[in-house]
């Protein structure tokens, strides 16, 4: 009689448990994979919502609705995606229509989530409830570059494959897009690798590297290169950055002197940012007459030679709280070429990857230790003097076809030099006036440019934006 009594209601608790275990394993059907939008945003500007999730159900992905709020209390949001078409496991990469716009600065909390999988009623989760914290400032600076890095294996077929399609995606748009090519696997004695195995491993180790071909986008997204699309590369340039940073470089006698100045606009309290500045120098190519491992590659691009002064950066403190200017020097490797090594500066928070600003630094070929000495100049080849923009009148900016520099203080002007983002001299200037001086930018592709005026032995730099 015991056994009649309890069976049922073992049967019933057995049911309460499956119905709860169905019920969780419905709930998170939908898996968060990355979000691709900022963690710092400046107010009354549109926020992009978008980001990568996968259905880890058994039959195929057709329709969702995704949830979204700004903090416990506010509004919930709801967008509807439909004809999705996937199987199991397979990326499917969402954009919100409607943009969040914050009114003030200040720190928000916001929320995430899934519901009414596949027909299901609107209110029925599908996935947990994902935060994310955006920190809104009211000044800001757009991104200049979007960061790519790739880490590549010698011996893996399917590297062989992806990087070429990576490389055309790069060079579709070389003045917004830049990449760094790592070998970072020891075991397989990569020439690659040992160019600088201490850079390679700490890189290695922020994403923590276990397969090959895999590439990460800052904080924003990391997986397989194959899933690499410009897409990404859009949203990255989407967001917006708390540093405006520029940089130049020169080499003498086996020196690699490097100077880094910028303005900061966010908060550096924080502790739970890890904020470094990055410098990386990347060699144009590498040639090899024979592959150097078993999947037929012997042509290697962007390849990163070293960091300065290693992988692991500079730190910012709260004493970098509204500026940067940090001049250093490390030894050159003499059997690197100047002219075949492009210079990339970033600030990366390392506790999460996010890279908040990245630019091309510029090599100066002005900044010469050899130059006389002047008593009212420190005892630093770098030096550069630091005057007010209205020194040199430079217009128009952004200029389409022509730009002019003019001396409007009476500042005698000796020489004007035009740059690429490669650090490339596209307009090399000698008979100058100090009244008026154009500068013809027909031929030029859009894009950023830095101008250099050598004024009494001294140098100045302008960021000139060129249009058509």
């Amino acid at each position: 009689m015991l056994r009649k009594v309890l069976t049922p209601f073992i049967l019933f608790i057995a049911l309460i448990l499956f119905a709860a275990s169905v019920s969780a394993e419905r709930e998170n059907l939908i898996r968060f994979d990355y979000f691709f939008g900022g963690s710092v945003h400046k107010t009354a500007e549109p926020y992009t919502l978008a980001g990568q999730v996968a259905f880890i159900g058994s039959s195929t992905f057709q329709s969702v609705y995704l949830n979204w709020q700004v903090g416990e209390d506010g509004e919930v949001h709801t967008a509807f995606f439909d004809e999705i078409g996937l199987n199991p496991q397979i990326p499917f990469r969402f954009r919100v229509p409607d943009k969040w716009i914050p009114e003030q600065s200040g720190e928000y909390t916001l929320q995430l989530w899934f519901s009414g999988l596949n027909g299901e009623e609107p209110d029925v989760p599908a996935s947990t409830t994902m935060e994310y914290q955006v920190e809104v400032y009211d000044y800001l600076v757009p991104r200049e570059l979007a960061l790519l890095e790739s880490f590549s294996s010698i011996n893996c077929g399917s590297c062989a494959l992806v990087t070429p399609i990576l490389r055309q995606l790069i060079d579709n748009d070389p003045e917004r897009y830049v990449q760094i090519y790592y070998h970072p696997l020891n075991y397989e004695g990569s020439p690659l690798y040992q160019f600088n195995p201490k850079d390679h491993d700490i890189r290695n180790e922020l994403y923590e590297i276990f397969y090959t071909p895999v590439s990460a986008v800052g904080g924003m997204f990391f997986g397989g290169s194959e899933l690499v699309e410009e897409e990404l590369f859009e949203l990255e340039l989407d967001k917006w950055s708390g540093f405006d940073v520029s940089g130049e470089w020169f080499v003498h006698e086996s020196k690699f002197y490097f100077q880094v100045q910028g303005d900061v606009f966010l908060n550096l309290d924080n502790p739970e940012k890890d904020l470094r500045l990055m410098i990386a120098a990347l060699q144009d190519s590498v040639f090899f007459d024979t592959p150097p491992g078993s999947n037929n590659e012997k042509d290697f691009y962007s390849v990163m030679r070293f960091f300065a002064p290693d992988a692991n950066g500079i730190r910012l403190t709260p004493e970098h709280h509204d500026s940067i200017d940090i001049t250093m020097s490390i030894p050159w490797y003499p059997e690197l070429e100047t002219n075949r090594m492009t210079l990339i500066l970033f600030v990366q928070n390392l506790q999460n990857s996010e890279i908040y600003q990245a630019a091309y630094m510029v090599y100066n070929e002005f900044m010469d230790p050899d130059e006389p000495d002047d008593p009212d100049e420190p005892d630093d080849p770098t030096f550069t003097e630091q005057h007010e923009k209205e020194t040199f009148r430079v217009y128009p900016n952004p200029a389409s076809d022509l730009l002019i520099v003019s001396s409007p203080d009476g500042m005698s002007i000796d020489k004007l030099a035009l740059y690429d983002n490669t650090g490339s001299i596209v307009r090399n200037i000698h008979n100058v006036s100090n009244r008026e001086n154009k500068i013809d930018l027909t031929g030029l592709r859009p894009g950023l440019y830095i101008l250099t005026v050598l004024s009494d032995q001294k140098i100045f730099t302008y960021k000139v934006s060129v249009i058509h």
